[in-house]
């Protein structure tokens, strides 16, 4: 099974409620988590893009406008199906 496959619908799922830029920054930074030794924000921000400055990930969480009411509830709802 390959991981792309399995996490790609539950990730359009959840970024359907961001930005597209917003979107991109995540799926880069959920990649570069996935993939990462030790799971923190820092190690997947490093194996994320190196060329993209950590502040661009650390504004997903912090300042980017996406509703987690709006994004949660499908990500839940397609997680249980």
């Amino acid at each position: 099974m390959d991981i792309a496959s399995t996490f790609m619908p539950l990730l359009r799922v959840f970024t359907a409620a961001m930005t597209k830029p917003t979107a991109v920054s995540f799926k880069e930074f959920f990649a570069g988590w996935l993939f990462a030794g030790r799971r923190t924000v820092s190690n997947g921000v490093r194996a994320g893009d190196p060329t993209k400055h950590p502040s661009a990930y650390h504004r997903i969480f912090a300042t980017a406008c996406w509703s987690m009411t709006e994004s949660g509830s499908p990500f839940l709802i397609s997680s249980i199906n």
